[in-house]
Order: structure tokens, then sequence, then C-alpha cells
């Protein structure tokens, strides 16, 4: 029987940039797509997966992201006190069981691929899980929970896959934040920046990994649909997915894009016309 990926590294260490400056104190990765912070999206997919550690790459100054996943006793305690019902009671959830939180430091942002790397201590020589926040997928069955089925089935790496537009690159699938490398992978990493934008990407080091030790390599088309919430144009198309099937705002927002979108749909017509 195959060994399961019981650990997961989530790369948290990016500067935000482009929400600037919506991202000058507050992580990208806190920003939520309607009211839950993209990291528990990521946190959450992990634990209905069966991760169970789960290791941060963060940056300095980026922490704050370690009080959101942490119990919160006192407010999650305030409402039952009240006799009201408990808005927070979804989060007990989400977090983290003490002891199965690491966190490493990432001095630089050199790309993805390095921010992996640099948990290859923590992760050993165990399977582990890459989970990227800015990427929430949320069906039914979770992404994570689909690649890992993958894993069991086949071992060696897998990553998650989506059909794109055809365009310059060799293919029309590409590679989304969900994957289960190999151990070996963390061994390239860190090699050298010579992937897209001059950065060290993970999907360079898991090419240097097959060509050292060829072996499986699956990628799944998964079911779902995944928000790129990394972009500006990203984001509110991830909210406008996923607040619908949200219980509270869900009924008024789905009732406010029955009646509005067939108007904004002809003002983005005319806007594309005068272009």
């Amino acid at each position: 029987m195959r060994p399961r990926a019981t650990a997961a590294i989530l790369p948290v260490a990016g500067l935000g940039t482009r929400f600037r400056p919506g991202t000058t104190r507050i992580p990208r990765e806190l920003l939520p797509a309607v009211d839950l912070p993209l990291i528990r999206h990521a946190t959450d997919a992990a634990r209905a997966a069966g991760i169970r550690d789960v290791i941060f790459v963060a940056a300095r100054g980026r922490s704050a992201w370690q009080d959101d996943i942490d119990a919160h006793p006192a407010p999650e305690r305030h409402p039952r006190k009240a006799g009201r019902d408990d808005p927070l009671a979804a989060l007990g959830g989400s977090n983290i069981d003490g002891g199965h939180l690491a966190c490493v430091r990432q001095h630089a942002p050199p790309g993805r691929g390095h921010a992996v790397w640099c948990a290859r201590r923590l992760a050993g020589a165990r399977p582990f899980a890459v989970i990227l926040p800015d990427d929430p997928i949320p069906p039914e069955t979770p992404c994570r929970a689909q690649m890992m089925e993958v894993h069991a089935e086949h071992g060696g790496s897998g990553v998650a896959a989506m059909r794109v537009a055809p365009g310059a690159a060799p293919s029309d699938m590409a590679v989304t934040g969900r994957g289960i490398p190999r151990p070996a992978v963390l061994r390239h990493p860190g090699a050298k920046a010579d992937g897209a934008g001059g950065g060290i990407q993970l999907t360079d080091a898991i090419a240097r990994a097959l060509a050292g030790n060829p072996g499986p390599h699956v990628a799944r088309r998964f079911e779902g649909t995944r928000h790129d919430c990394g972009s500006k144009a990203g984001r509110p198309r991830a909210r406008v997915d996923i607040a619908p099937a949200h219980p509270e705002p869900g009924p008024a927002l789905r009732d406010v894009l029955a009646r509005r979108v067939p108007a904004a749909a002809r003002a983005a017509r005319g806007l594309a016309a005068a272009e």
C-alpha cells in the first residue's frame, strides 16, 4: 500500500504587490472571497483530504495569518452565552490541531518552487501536497481530495490540470495550484532561477526530477472551477461564483445578479466595442 500524503506545504510569502495598498498591512491570503479568508479555503481543503500537518512558508512582516487560523475561544464562546446562533461555529472545523502547524521563512521571494524548497527539512522523505491559497477550487469533492485519490492509485507525482485556450504554450492543459510532488522534487527547486518570469518554479523542479528518475507522473483534469484570486480580475470573478452559494448573502445576491447581469453584459459589450 502506497503511503498517503499527510503533510501540505502552503506558500504564503508573497508580497501582494498587485493588491496594494490593500495588502500593505494585510497579507493577501487574509483577503476573503466572501467571508472566509483565502487561507481558510486552503486549510479546509487540506483537512478535507486527510492532511494533518500543515507547513507554511512565510516572509518577514507577513505573519498575521497565524492568528487567523488559530483558535479564538473568547469570540467563539460569546454568541453561545448570549443565546444567539454561533456565527463562528464553522471556524472550529478549520482550526489546525495543536502541534500540527509549522512555519519556515523565505528570506526572498524568487519563486514558488523556491518557497516549497524552503520547507524541505520539515517535509522530509514523506509524500506531501502543495496548496496555493490564491487558487480556491470549491467543488463538492475538493480538488485536493481528488489528487489524493490519484496519488493512492498511481504513486509518483501528480498535478491538478485544467484546459485553457490554446496559445504560445506547448499544450492546452495548464497546471493549477494543487499537486502532490514526489519528495525527490525538493532537491531541485533551489538550483537556479531559470523558470517563467526569471523565477524558480515548481513545475521546472518536477521536470528535473522526472529527467533524473523517470516514474509515474499523472496530471488529472479535476472537477470544479479554479479561481485566480491572485489577480485583480480573478478575485471579483471568484466572488460572483462563490457568493451565490453562500447560505447568508446567497439568496439576495442571486436575485441581484438575475436582475443586473443582463444589463452588465450589455454595458460590457458596449465598452468592448468602444475600445
